[in-house]
């Protein structure tokens, strides 16, 4: 899958290792709305912290599943980026803030 190979290029260019697959945490557009996406962007991660607990899911509009431009390429990785990075700053048990780039 796109997502698989664009995760593991970005694992080798950061000198990282991701246990988890950003697709394994695709979300539908309606379940993402439900979650509390804003259906604005056609790239969204959701992500809730509760008790030290923490949740994610990845909106990737259709189009940017099946990317037929460098545009769509760039979102898919952009929200395959934002979840390694997440996912990075949990393991290493710091802290991300809406300040820092690429997190809304």
């Amino acid at each position: 899958m796109l997502l698989d190979r664009i995760q593991k290029h970005l694992e080798s260019i950061y000198g990282i290792r991701c246990e988890l697959r950003a697709a394994d945490f695709l979300l539908g557009e309606d379940e993402a709305k439900a979650l509390g996406g804003t259906g604005r962007a056609r790239e969204e991660l959701l992500v809730l912290e509760e008790d030290g607990d923490l949740e994610l899911g990845l909106y990737l509009h259709p189009e940017v599943l099946a990317p037929r431009d460098l545009s769509a390429f760039c979102e898919a990785a952009e929200g395959v980026s934002h979840f390694v990075y997440v996912t990075r700053t949990a393991q290493l048990e710091r802290t991300v803030t809406l300040l820092e780039p690429g997190v809304s």
